[in-house]
């Protein structure tokens, strides 16, 4: 049997298909009579199973084979797809995302690790189609990863956390070294000033065909500049679409219900700056989804939806751009700060009483500072808001903190638009 490699361009264009695969399930959720966005599932699992088989990848061929037929059957409108029927569906993409990255692209040919044992997720799909919408899950919720090693939450959350702090986006979409790029808009920029000298010395010239020349010299400089300047910006939106995703299924084995909002998201900032941020922005999100968002009866008892709203919204203002990162659970408790800070030899006792929430607020900016009762591995181990604020000096930016004991808790980064990587 002949080998096939899986070359760079053909993975890139697998990971493209897998991410909105999953985020046209999570569309799903919330129209799931929605026949566009069915449509367009079946589509893309028959193209991922069709590359799968190309390079000889049969354990996902087998599982989107299974995904395909449930389609084929929602399509023809056999049974409607409900929650419970989307967990199952939503577990097998994981499962093809676990082989999918487990991948050796160094060896000569393709070989999904023998240790994903798959049976369990296809007797999971097949009972959806006996079962239709009498399908329950609950029996096959950890079955589906028995055996394969670790826990199945252990599991997915590794292989989440690894994609959600992932930036190698940046450097496939920049492929010269930034110092480079912006050496090249100050060459550009000191080439338009020359043209200026130029164009005052042809004034007094006669001649229209230079003239002429001379202006559209001026023309093509101008949008050299602009392109330049274009290629060194991104929107932040751009850091964040890949995140709501994440953010459900993070929610889900934690056993909670979240959706991440964003306004404003059209803003933009110099790439260098982005790939900074993105790492605070995600260590922030999965804070609020471990401390912030109560789970689903806590909510209910204080009168809150049980699902959670995690919001970010993005400012734009003449000198900075403004992210607020924001979570609707249960605040922050200043007495809980007090008594950590005095726990941790940080003040003494005395001192302590008499602090004010903006001194106590500092507290949360020192190396391990926590609160946490137990360490997960969603938000991580003991790390604080120090991580944030480290990456933010970084930049020349600010980090803030707001909340309601009980209502919300947000916080603010403040980002210059112009870099300033220290």
């Amino acid at each position: 049997m002949s080998v096939i490699v899986i070359e760079k361009e053909d993975r890139e264009e697998m990971e493209k298909i897998l991410s909105n695969i999953e985020q046209d399930f999570l569309k799903l959720k919330r129209k799931p009579e929605n026949e566009f966005i069915t449509e367009r599932l079946y589509r893309n699992i028959h193209s991922f199973k069709g590359i799968a088989s190309l390079f000889n990848l049969f354990k996902i061929e087998q599982i989107t084979s299974k995904l395909e037929s449930i389609l084929r059957e929602v399509k023809e409108k056999r049974f409607k797809i409900n929650n419970e029927i989307l967990e199952a569906l939503l577990n097998s993409v994981d499962m093809i995302k676990l082989l999918f990255y487990s991948i050796d692209l160094k060896k000569e040919k393709n070989k999904e690790r023998k240790r994903w044992d798959v049976e369990p997720i296809i007797e999971l799909l097949d009972r959806v189609v006996e079962e239709k919408e009498k399908f329950s899950l609950v029996k096959d919720t950890d079955k589906a990863f028995a055996g394969n090693g670790a826990s199945q939450e252990e599991q997915i959350i590794a292989e989440i956390l690894a994609r959600f702090s992932s930036a190698k986006q940046y450097d496939e979409i920049i492929n010269i070294k930034y110092s480079k790029l912006k050496e090249m808009i100050s060459l550009s920029e000191q080439m338009m000033m020359q043209h200026k000298v130029l164009e005052d010395i042809s004034s007094s010239l006669k001649s229209k065909a230079i003239k002429t020349i001379i202006e559209n010299q001026k023309k093509i400089i101008q949008q050299l500049i602009h392109s330049l300047k274009d290629s060194s910006v991104q929107p932040v939106s751009s850091i964040l679409t890949d995140l709501s995703a994440n953010i459900w299924k993070l929610a889900r084995y934690a056993g909670k219900e979240v959706e991440l909002v964003i306004f404003g998201g059209e803003a933009e900032l110099e790439r260098y700056i982005l790939a900074h941020i993105r790492e605070p922005i995600i260590h922030i999100i999965r804070n609020s989804i471990d401390h912030g968002i109560e789970e689903p009866e806590e909510r209910i008892k204080v009168g809150k939806p049980t699902k959670g709203i995690i919001s970010v919204v993005i400012t734009e203002l003449p000198t900075r751009v403004d992210i607020a990162i924001e979570d609707d659970g249960r605040g922050i408790d200043w007495e809980k700060i007090r008594e950590k800070a005095i726990e941790n030899g940080l003040v003494n006792a005395n001192v302590a009483a008499n602090l004010t929430e903006k001194e106590l607020k500092k507290f949360l900016f020192y190396p391990g500072f926590s609160t946490a009762r137990k360490v997960t591995r969603i938000s991580g181990r003991g790390i604080g808001l120090d991580v944030v604020k480290g990456k933010m000096d970084q930049i020349g930016g600010e980090v803030d903190v707001k909340t309601k004991k009980g209502r919300r808790t947000t916080v603010v980064l403040r980002i210059p638009r112009n870099r300033k990587i220290i």
